[in-house]
């Protein structure tokens, strides 16, 4: 009986060495997994950094890009008078560019296209268009504009051949403007012009 004590006895000892290195080589492959797990969060981490340094990176020369006004063609430098065209539908969009322009004094604002040197055309994102009695509205009637919605685009055309020659668009809400002037996009941009020369 007392053999067979020492012989359970060692078996439960052989079993608790057994179970140990069975156990040790588990911790030994868990530490080996858990290292390289924490090298591919590392590598993760550096990667995501570096894509968000990208991102911000792109934004701000998206920005700057955006920010600066476009440079002026000569015909819009040498222009005196301007005919205004409202395509909004707002009529109180065109009586804020009528005083803007009244109060800025680049321009004289004449009554019809033939006598103007620009025409400046207002445009929003929501047009009304006229369809003729018993007619059907085309195709291209709801077409989607270039002008984002909530926006409004000032351009500036030839009154012969209705070529763009410059344009910016301004937030606004129905016939408001929503910050500053409308016309400020101008204004810089003749800014700009007016010190590249000095």
């Amino acid at each position: 009986m007392a053999a067979r004590a020492r012989k359970k006895g060692q078996l439960n000892q052989s079993r608790t060495v057994g179970q140990f290195r069975g156990a040790k080589l588990d911790s030994t492959v868990e530490a080996s997994h858990s290292g390289m797990q924490e090298e591919a969060m590392r590598r993760n981490a550096r990667s995501r950094h570096v894509s968000l340094l990208l991102v911000l990176v792109l934004c701000l020369t998206a920005l700057q890009a955006g920010a600066s006004p476009q440079t002026l063609p000569d015909m819009v430098i040498h222009a005196h008078s301007v005919f205004l065209e409202n395509e909004t539908g707002f009529v109180e969009m065109e009586y804020t560019a009528i005083l803007e322009l009244t109060k800025w004094g680049r321009f004289d604002i004449v009554a019809s296209r033939e006598k103007a040197d620009l025409v400046m055309r207002l445009d929003s994102a929501t047009h009304v268009h006229v369809v003729p009695e018993r007619q059907y509205p085309g195709a291209n009637a709801f077409a989607d504009s270039d002008i984002p919605k909530g926006h409004t685009r000032i351009a500036l055309l030839d009154p012969k051949t209705n070529a763009l020659l410059w344009s910016d668009t301004h937030k606004t809400e129905g016939g408001k403007v929503k910050t500053g002037h409308l016309l400020d996009g101008l204004r810089e941009a003749f800014d700009s012009y007016e010190k590249s020369r000095r």
